[in-house]
């Protein structure tokens, strides 16, 4: 795809920083349109199970908002705010409103510790989870987890897990589609996690999910993943108790398709931004 000659020095940004008032400042940016909503599972594969303790891949800013407030009533989530956008070497830019990230952390009457995360597309195609996250930590050893029975959950729940690393101090289980399909990882085939386009190289993924950026020639950072859980059990006093555990699920095609219509979208907000500007009169000479 041949850039815009006008991005060909484009400096793009994303601030995260909830806007401040201030005389100076500019009015904040309006939140992008939404131009394709994509319902919940519509990225999803059919056979998953895609939600930690009812937080759900696909869910909108409100519906995970709402999820909070059942979790934890009293709790005050945290919404990781600011704007996106573009510029360029001559000035013009084109920003939007972006809500990337809300959080919410609580206690549990064990002695657990609770948080849970969930990051945003932009609105072009609706604010949706693309990414959510969960760690419960315990504290001491007569409030720890079970290992067993966590996995019997686990295996309840997600079924069986793709490929599960076992390396004394900690387990990690992995639920990998590729290409649209539940797959099956040998400890053979479980070597290229670090290759390109392989399905154990989805293990990583949701290290790739995160806030929108705008690419003027995005490619796909995962070639053939789709979804990806995650799952990293450290162990605790003993091998069959849990000091904290880690939850990660991701969908990566939601994620890339909303960042090349963002980039399009931006790309043409900007132009039409360029064409519409009116020169002033000509100097005196």
């Amino acid at each position: 795809m041949k850039v815009p000659c006008y991005l060909a020095a484009v400096a793009a940004f994303v601030s995260y920083a909830t806007y401040a008032p201030s005389s100076a400042a500019q009015p904040a940016p309006a939140p992008a349109p939404i131009l394709n909503d994509l319902p919940a599972n519509a990225t999803l594969p059919s056979d998953g199970t895609f939600d930690l303790a009812g937080l759900a891949l696909g869910m909108t800013f409100t519906e995970v908002a709402s999820k909070y407030k059942e979790f934890a009533p009293d709790a005050k989530p945290k919404v990781n705010a600011g704007s996106a956008g573009i510029s360029d070497s001559r000035g013009n830019a084109m920003n939007f409103a972006y809500e990337r990230q809300a959080t919410v952390g609580y206690n549990n009457s064990d002695g657990s510790r609770e948080d849970f995360s969930a990051f945003f597309t932009t609105r072009i195609n609706e604010s949706r989870a693309v990414k959510v996250t969960r760690i419960i930590s315990y504290r001491g050893a007569t409030q720890q987890g079970s290992v067993p029975a966590l996995i019997e959950g686990l295996n309840k729940k997600y079924g069986p897990p793709s490929y599960t690393q076992d390396s004394g101090r900690s387990i990690e289980i992995s639920y990998i589609w590729f290409e649209g399909k539940r797959i099956t990882l040998t400890n053979e085939t479980a070597r290229s996690t670090y290759q390109r386009g392989t399905p154990a190289s989805c293990i990583r993924m949701p290290d790739d999910i995160g806030a929108y950026r705008f690419e003027p020639q995005r490619q796909d950072p995962r070639p053939g993943c789709t979804a990806v859980i995650v799952v990293k059990i450290f162990r605790g006093t003993r091998d069959d108790l849990i000091d904290n555990v880690t939850f990660e699920m991701a969908d990566k095609v939601r994620y890339l398709k909303n960042g090349t219509e963002t980039d399009a979208w931006l790309e043409q907000q900007l132009r039409e931004k360029i064409a519409g500007q009116s020169g002033a009169k000509a100097p005196k000479l």
